[in-house]
C-alpha cells in the first residue's frame, strides 16, 4: 500500500486550507492609500501580480489576529521583499478618520499599504470580518474569512495555490503545525516543543468544509536533517476530533534556539505532491 509523505517543516511551523472558490472575474476598484498613493487591482493583475484585499477594522480582534498572524507572513515570503508575487491592501471600510487607521495598524504592525475606504465597495460584498479576496493574475478570485489561526492561513496558503494553477484536487489531506511559542515552549533551557498539528481531510467534504483527519498516522521528527523519533497520532483515542479547533498534540519534542524542525506526515492514500 503506498503512503504520501507530506512534510512540515521550521520551527516556525505554517500550512495549508479552506476557500470559497469564485469562477467569475475580479471586479476592478482603484483607491488611495493612506500615503496618498493610488492603487488599480487590474493594473496589477496585468502586470502579472496576484493581489490580496484584506477588509478588517479596528476593534475586530480576528482581524488584528490576521493582520499579525497571518498578513505579516503573506507579505514577508510572498510581499516585494519576499517572491515578489503578491501585492496586499488593508482596508478599512469603517466611516473613522485616516489618523485613527493609520494608529491602529501601526500598532497591529501592518507593512503593506493602508487603505481608508469609509463604506464598502457594492463589487466586494462582505459579510463578516476579516474578509480576504485573493485575485489571481487572470483576474479569478478566491473569497475566504480570515477567522482562526493556524487554519486561516492555511486558508491563505490554499488560495495562492489555486492562483498558480495548482490542481489540489488530489490532496486528501492539509496540514499546519504551532509556531514555537510560550504556548507551545516548555521549561527555560533546554527546551521543549509540543506542537499542535492540524491535519484536515478534503476526500470528501471539499475545502471549506474540511473536517479533522481521523484515522491514525505516524509523524517522523526531524532535528536539523537528522531523524529524531516517530510518533502515532490517534484523533480519536485522545477524542481531539470534538474540539473545536480540530487540534491533535505532539508529545514534546527537545529543542534549542534556532534549530530546524521537520514533521514527515505518512497520510494513506494521498496522491498528492510531497510540498507540505
Amino acid at each position: 500500500m503506498e503512503f504520501q509523505k507530506k512534510t512540515l517543516t521550521t520551527i516556525l511551523l505554517f500550512f495549508s486550507i479552506a476557500i470559497y472558490g469564485q469562477a467569475q472575474e475580479a471586479p476592478n476598484l482603484t483607491f488611495t492609500d493612506l500615503d496618498g498613493v493610488s492603487h488599480t487591482i487590474h493594473d496589477y493583475t496585468e502586470a502579472g501580480y496576484k493581489v490580496l484585499l484584506d477588509f478588517s477594522y479596528r476593534t475586530c480582534n480576528p482581524c488584528k489576529e490576521w493582520a499579525i498572524n497571518v498578513g505579516h507572513y503573506l507579505w514577508e515570503n510572498h510581499g516585494p521583499d519576499g517572491d515578489n508575487t503578491l501585492r496586499m491592501f488593508h482596508i478599512d471600510p469603517k466611516p473613522v478618520s485616516d489618523e485613527e487607521v493609520a494608529d491602529y495598524t501601526q500598532t497591529w504592525g501592518v507593512e503593506y499599504p493602508v487603505v481608508n475606504m469609509q463604506s464598502l465597495p457594492t463589487d466586494y460584498p462582505v459579510n463578516g470580518f476579516p474578509r480576504l479576496f485573493f485575485i489571481c493574475a487572470d483576474k479569478s478570485y478566491y473569497e475566504t474569512g480570515g477567522y482562526g489561526y493556524p487554519s486561516s492561513i492555511m486558508k491563505a496558503q490554499y488560495c495562492l495555490e489555486k492562483c498558480n494553477g495548482t490542481d489540489l484536487s488530489g490532496n486528501k489531506t492539509f496540514i499546519s503545525a504551532s509556531p514555537a511559542t510560550s504556548a507551545t515552549l516548555c521549561n527555560s533551557s533546554p527546551f521543549s516543543y509540543a506542537p499542535q498539528i492540524h491535519v484536515f481531510n478534503n476526500d470528501v467534504m471539499g475545502i471549506e468544509n474540511a473536517p479533522q483527519f481521523e484515522d491514525p498516522y505516524k509523524v517522523k521528527i526531524f532535528i536539523n536533517g537528522t531523524h529524531h523519533s516517530t510518533q502515532t497520532v490517534d484523533p480519536w483515542a485522545d477524542m481531539t476530533v470534538n474540539n473545536s479547533d480540530d487540534r491533535s498534540y505532539l508529545q514534546p519534542i527537545p529543542v534549542s534556539p534556532n534549530d530546524l524542525l521537520a514533521l514527515v506526515i505518512d497520510i494513506e492514500g494521498d496522491n498528492y505532491p510531497n510540498d507540505d
